[in-house]
């Protein structure tokens, strides 16, 4: 163990006393990162940083070669590693050394990047499995796993890379992530990869007091390539058991830079694809390009500039980026021994980016306020009638199934085994069958309300009804009403829910429209929501609501249609004065003339314009042709006009 210290040692001392030389050097050769739009920097600053990292790194494998006989021995038993993979280490350094000086294509690295991945994963001992434990049995894969490999080691360079953004975070992180990696493998035996991951962590961490917290050189893409490779590669051999690779340890480890670069990919991915809506008398959704994908276009858009945008010092931000990384190691090395940590980690660090990212970092990750869905709904496939009677019939069956096991437990399911089959089907066909005689198939649920939930309701029980019944006839009991009253709710939640999903999904993406001038509504009532949904429906208006005011003190504080009520009232100057609303729209004729005029003044003295909200029926002749019928002539079209007028 001493022998392995002294390592780390050496690679710490060798790459800080370097690192002043290697900074010298860039600026000889004009290696300087420039400030720039995407630059947090106000001067150039030089970028070699991976030159003194890397020999660091090498004095430290050396020393440990000369120390340690296991590392010797490993060097012996398996010598092709020992060139493969430091020679691909060379390749990606001197790759990261050509765009430190010139640049190079996105595209070109990217193939460069693949290719050395399959170089060394060609010439390693590869895991063979994926342990998905205790999530289930291991993942056999076979020589599939290589493939695994590859993706994986170049996922991680490039989730590395993009780390480089601030002072300190890439070495910092990577440092903390060798380290995690290096306590995990030293655990599962690996002693050898464990003292590489060490020396590793020896090297960015001699490297750290010059980059952080004011940075005089960058790690750039000379050492952030570099230490990527050697992550992404050891975290795929060495967090083995019994050959089966420890995806959820791997992952939690490195989950800082992986995390940044899913955020990447989901969010070029989602801006790149548009949602139109079109201005048609039928109104249509459809899918629109807003140019290429640009996975590999650079951006100010990654976690840590989000955070500094949030109002975050650099440093801060950075410190805090350490704690997560620390926090993931710890819960990885935790998960070697308690296998059940790893997964409810994932499974719960998933959860929170999926919530947090959308909310506080990404806009265009609100895919359902964007409308990504809706489309979906004008495709003739899913206006089908016996489409909408298939999905009826799986959310039966699954509804069906579901009641049985809640009363009778799986066990008493599994014991059925294929006797479960005929009494499903049946159960099934019948009461879609009753849907069908109720009428649910003649509804258009669009744009659905009150009186098509009616009908749903009432075909969902006719249908329940009729096959439970259908069932009892046919097969005898099976443990009371229970079942039927579970089969019942849960059929009415996967029916209605399919059901609604289009007026859901629309009004989602109807609130999430944030172009226009912002307006308060005056009235929370009924005048009110009429002119919400208005506002809402035609963002031709050009309006977006931001809350209603009313001077009734009881609604004050409340939530109304999902806007907040504001106080009215002598509140009035000082909610226009705090919210700064484009506008004030004053949703109904019931408010007394003295009280509109007192709004009107006010909202003149703040430079607030005033609307109002006004619905006009206007009875017009059509000029046509006379027909007769038995009733006589027809009565005169009458049209329904719904305005905003400025008041």
């Amino acid at each position: 163990m001493i022998q392995v210290v002294i390592s780390i040692g050496a690679a710490a001392v060798v790459t800080f006393i370097a690192t002043p030389a290697a900074s010298w050097l860039a600026a000889r050769l004009g290696a300087l990162d420039q400030p720039g739009a995407r630059k947090v920097h106000a001067h150039p600053i030089p970028r070699l940083g991976g030159l003194p990292v890397v020999l660091g790194l090498s004095v430290g494998i050396l020393a440990l070669l000369a120390t340690t006989a296991s590392a010797r021995t490993a060097l012996i038993a398996v010598p092709i590693q020992w060139v493969v993979v430091p020679g691909a280490l060379c390749v990606l350094v001197a790759l990261g050394f050509r765009d430190d000086l010139r640049g190079v294509r996105a595209d070109i690295k990217f193939l460069i990047q693949l290719g050395v991945a399959a170089l060394v994963v060609s010439f390693s001992n590869m895991p063979h499995a994926i342990d998905l434990a205790p999530f289930g049995p291991r993942f056999e894969l076979g020589s599939g796993m290589n493939l695994v490999g590859v993706l994986w080691i170049v996922a991680v360079i490039n989730a590395v890379n993009m780390t480089d953004g601030l002072d300190g975070l890439a070495a910092g992180v990577g440092a903390i992530a060798a380290g995690t990696l290096a306590l995990a493998s030293y655990q599962l035996g690996a002693a050898v990869p464990a003292a590489v991951l060490g020396v590793t962590m020896g090297a960015t961490l001699g490297f750290l007091p010059h980059n952080f917290p004011r940075a005089r050189i960058f790690l750039g893409d000379s050492g952030s390539l570099g230490v990527g490779f050697l992550l992404g590669y050891l975290s795929f051999v060495s967090l083995a058991r019994q050959g089966a690779w420890l995806i959820f340890p791997a992952v939690l480890a490195l989950g800082v830079p992986l995390l940044d670069l899913s955020f990447v990919v989901l969010r070029r991915a989602a801006h790149a694809i548009g949602i139109v809506r079109s201005k048609a008398s039928r109104e249509r959704y459809g899918f629109a390009s807003n140019g290429p994908i640009g996975l590999f276009v650079p951006d100010r858009r990654h976690v840590h500039h989000r955070l500094t945008d949030k109002g975050l010092s650099t440093q801060s931000a950075v410190l805090m980026l350490y704690g997560i990384a620390a926090l993931l190691g710890g819960i990885a090395t935790a998960a070697i021994h308690w296998p059940w940590i790893g997964p409810v980690a994932g499974v719960a660090l998933a959860t929170l980016a999926a919530y947090f990212g959308p909310k506080w970092l990404y806009d265009e990750l609100r895919l359902l306020q964007r409308g990504a869905l809706l489309p979906l709904f004008d495709h003739s496939i899913l206006k089908s009638r016996a489409v909408h009677a298939s999905w009826d019939a799986g959310f039966v069956a699954v509804a069906y199934l579901s009641a049985r096991v809640l009363v009778s437990g799986p066990g008493a399911l599994a014991q059925e085994g294929w006797l479960l089959l005929p009494e499903t089907v049946a159960t099934v066909a019948v009461t879609v069958a009753g849907f069908a005689i109720a009428g649910l198939y003649r509804i258009a649920f669009r744009n659905s309300g009150l009186s098509e939930a009616l009908v749903l309701t009432r075909a969902v029980l006719f249908g329940v009804v009729l096959g439970g019944g259908a069932r009892q006839l046919t097969f005898g009991g099976i443990g009371g009403l229970t079942p039927w009253f579970l089969q019942l709710y849960f059929t009415l939640t996967l029916v209605g829910g399919a059901r609604f999903s289009f007026r859901l999904l629309d009004h989602m993406y109807q609130r999430g429209r944030r172009v226009g001038r912002r307006v308060l509504i005056y009235g929370a009532g009924r005048a009110g929501d009429f002119a919400l949904r208005e506002m809402l429906a035609n963002p031709e208006l050009g309006l977006v609501p931001i809350g209603f005011v009313d001077d009734l003190q009881v609604l004050a504080d409340r939530t109304f249609c999902g806007y907040r009520v504001h106080a009215g009232g002598d509140n009035l100057t000082a909610i226009l004065t705090a919210l700064h609303p484009d506008a004030l729209v004053v949703s109904t004729k019931k408010i007394p003339a003295a009280r509109v005029s007192s709004i009107s003044e006010t909202c003149v003295r703040l430079g607030v314009r005033v609307l109002r909200f006004q619905m006009l029926l206007d009875a017009t002749e059509v000029v046509r042709e006379a027909k007769l019928s038995p009733r006589g002539l027809r009565a005169p079209m009458q049209d329904t006009t719904i305005s905003l007028g400025a008041s």
